[in-house]
């Protein structure tokens, strides 16, 4: 992956104008490498999907494999349930649609 440039984004800047670049970098190497949403939110994060299983588990209690969560984060695994999304969407402290990549659902349900 690549690495954000943050001696280089905080040369004369303000807070706002640092985090909006920072936001940026984020977002480019987002559509570089067509990261999902929950891809996206752990590398604001700095997190990994190892991070993500555990986090999971201390909040909700239950253990979801590191293979699912490798698979739902990646966009292999489309179709799964609403309770693990939620588990996921509570975990990350997010709203569930941002966590839900709607056009991979519309396009197999033909919408």
């Amino acid at each position: 992956m690549e690495k954000l440039d943050i001696d280089e984004i905080a040369k004369g800047r303000n807070r706002y104008e640092r985090l909006e670049e920072y936001e940026n970098q984020i977002n480019n190497m987002a559509t570089l490498k067509n990261l999902t949403k929950i891809e996206k939110i752990l590398v604001e994060r700095n997190m990994s999907q190892g991070d993500l299983v555990r986090l999971i588990e201390s909040k909700s209690g239950f253990r979801i494999g590191r293979d699912r969560i490798s698979k739902i984060c990646t966009g292999r695994m489309k179709n799964y349930r609403l309770e693990t999304a939620v588990m996921i969407a509570e975990a990350l402290k997010v709203p569930i649609d941002s966590i839900v990549e709607l056009k991979n659902i519309r396009k197999e349900n033909k919408f």
